[in-house]
């Protein structure tokens, strides 16, 4: 039996279940227009995240063990893999109309082409406000900075993120 069962507040601190249902970003354009398109972001106390963050810690001790710096290319690269882990879900569809697949490697690609929406990604993912258990469902809208470090602003919809 699961000891934390027992615990009639755990949800008060419980962001882990969250984190792995992910929130939904609406994408704007560059010119700040709402898309239709959507990414399903994860928190950074998600399983995956956690696994991806222990793999690049792993490779970075790797490099240092065979005295080797990163080059730039690697080190953007390493940190855009650690942010597509973040990304559970997307509306994209390929030349056809099918789904594109949101792969880790598509995803990369995106980011690569879309700097901007990693920095979203990167706000949204460390809001821990938007992945807990013990209140109501909040969003939050990324400041028009999208700076990582600004904080979001909350809003009143349900696990629905909007840039």
């Amino acid at each position: 039996m699961d000891t934390l069962t027992n615990i009639a507040d755990i949800s008060l601190f419980s962001t882990r279940s969250p984190a792995n249902a992910g929130a939904v970003l609406e994408l704007k354009d560059v010119n700040g227009n709402t898309s239709e398109h959507t990414l399903t972001i994860l928190g950074t106390d998600s399983d995956a995240f956690q696994e991806a963050q222990f793999n690049s810690k792993q490779a970075i001790i790797a490099m240092m063990k065979d005295d080797k710096e990163a080059t730039f290319k690697e080190a953007t690269t390493m940190a855009r893999e650690l942010v597509a882990s973040l990304v559970s879900g997307w509306t994209f569809v390929d030349a056809d109309g099918k789904p594109l697949p949101c792969t880790k490697a598509n995803v990369v690609a995106f980011l690569k082409e879309a700097p901007q929406i990693q920095e979203q990604i990167d706000s949204v993912a460390t809001d821990r406000k938007l992945f807990t258990t013990g209140k109501p469902k909040t969003s939050v809208r990324p400041s028009k900075k999208n700076s990582p470090s600004t904080k979001s602003k909350l809003a009143q919809t349900k696990q629905h993120v909007k840039s």
